[in-house]
């Protein structure tokens, strides 16, 4: 039989999902972090009176805010939308990573084990069954052995470029 034979159907979603996550990652967190982007907008009312209207820079269907005789209001669907945007950042942006370190963690000296070389090393991690049925690692395995978080640094890299910029802009 194949050794992918051998693999569990359920591992290899696994591995699928795994990979996925981190394909979209970046795209994802950036629509995430997009929730809390206003644009300004000043207006004055027939009475002659100033305001300042903040909407979505994604949707100007959704108000930020209003600025009217010095008093803010803020919208409670905007609200809503801020506090689950904050809870989807800690989930996605930071949450995939982490959980993807601590799944690694748990099998790094697998991932790397200790051998005189580096070809002894790779022998070692190819014919390792635990590896083979780890839905974290086998997405990992394609890099060197001393190598096994380099895609952790990617992903910060890539979170780093695409969403993290746009917070601070």
């Amino acid at each position: 039989k194949k050794r992918r034979d051998r693999i569990p159907l359920a591992v290899r979603w696994g591995q699928f999902l795994i990979s996925f996550l981190i394909l979209i990652l970046p795209s994802v967190s950036k629509t995430i972090c997009e929730s809390f982007r206003c644009d300004l907008y000043a207006d004055v009312l027939a009475d002659g009176t100033k305001v300042e209207r903040q909407f979505l820079r994604t949707d100007y269907a959704m108000s930020c805010g209003e600025l009217l005789n010095g008093e803010m209001t803020i919208p409670a669907s905007y609200q809503s939308m801020k506090l689950f945007a904050g809870c989807m950042i800690a989930i996605y942006p930071f949450g995939v990573p982490l959980t993807i370190l601590i799944l690694l963690l748990r099998v790094r000296d697998r991932l790397n084990p200790k051998a005189e070389s580096e070809a002894a090393q790779l022998e070692i991690t190819t014919n390792d069954e635990v590896l083979a049925h780890s839905v974290v690692a086998s997405v990992f395995r394609k890099y060197r052995p001393k190598w096994w978080a380099y895609d952790l640094f990617d992903i910060a890299r890539r979170l780093l470029l695409t969403t993290f910029v746009m917070l601070f802009s």
